[in-house]
């Protein structure tokens, strides 16, 4: 290798190095009578993660404020309440807003990433030489069941966009990081919309690919999908149904 070739290599390497050194990441979750179930043990394994510098918790308006508050002192902990119940959509935007860190894991509060997560996508960020801020990083896998290994490679944006939307399973997944400064493409047109409760995701992935935000699957970023009676998207997706059948998803290019 020319030696010209060898430094600009050596100076990317070690730029990406000091940059995933020194970049902050908050880890969003949205919660809704969540604690006795979920974050009363999830919290202690994220506190005790190292990737992770702060963790930004909105709940809508339910007892897990007061039982977080109860249970759990930690700098790295910045809980929050909604005054009313506004819905798992604006209180995901309203998460988001609140976090300070450069890049935001926004996760649901009845799932769970350890700390391989984050380091399939720090190397995944090494291996390519380049972190994207346009870039929104979905996992390749969510545990047990879900499975997304067939786009690793492949940039969902608005060039595909119109032939990928109906892939819920994805689509509509989330748990996934992205750069705080893309939380405001997402157009508050139907943000407080009930109907959206179980098509969140699916929503502000619309208005992000629409901004000019590409998704990518990060291989051998894993995440726990826990499926269980109290799911939101159990609950109210017959609820959103109608509305996403309805909703134009496609993009005028």
């Amino acid at each position: 290798m020319p030696l010209a070739l060898a430094r600009e290599t050596w100076c990317n390497d070690l730029k990406i190095f000091l940059l995933l050194f020194i970049m902050l990441l908050s880890l969003v979750i949205t919660t809704y009578n969540r604690y006795d179930s979920f974050l009363e043990k999830t919290l202690k394994l994220y506190l005790e993660n190292p990737h992770i510098n702060e963790i930004v918790i909105l709940d809508d308006c339910s007892d897990d404020y007061g039982k977080i508050n109860a249970n759990f002192k930690d700098e790295k902990l910045k809980v929050y309440k909604q005054e009313k119940n506004v819905g798992t959509l604006k209180n995901k935007i309203n998460a988001c807003q609140k976090a300070t860190g450069d890049w935001i894991c926004l996760m649901d509060s009845d799932n769970f990433c350890d700390i391989t997560y984050f380091e399939a996508l720090k190397d995944f960020w090494n291996l390519n030489s380049n972190y994207n801020q346009s870039y929104i990083y979905h996992p390749s896998r969510a545990l047990p069941a879900q499975n997304f290994e067939k786009f690793i490679g492949i940039r969902i944006n608005k060039e595909n966009w119109n032939h990928i939307f109906n892939e819920e399973c994805l689509i509509n997944n989330g748990n996934y990081v992205f750069h705080r400064s893309i939380v405001k493409y997402v157009e508050p047109i139907l943000i407080d919309n009930t109907k959206t409760h179980a098509i969140d995701v699916k929503y502000m992935n619309y208005f992000w690919i629409k901004a000019g935000i590409s998704i990518v699957v990060v291989p051998n970023m894993i995440y726990n999908h826990t499926i269980h009676p109290g799911s939101f998207y159990i609950n109210t997706h017959k609820e959103s149904d109608s509305f996403n059948q309805s909703f134009n998803w496609k993009l005028i290019l």
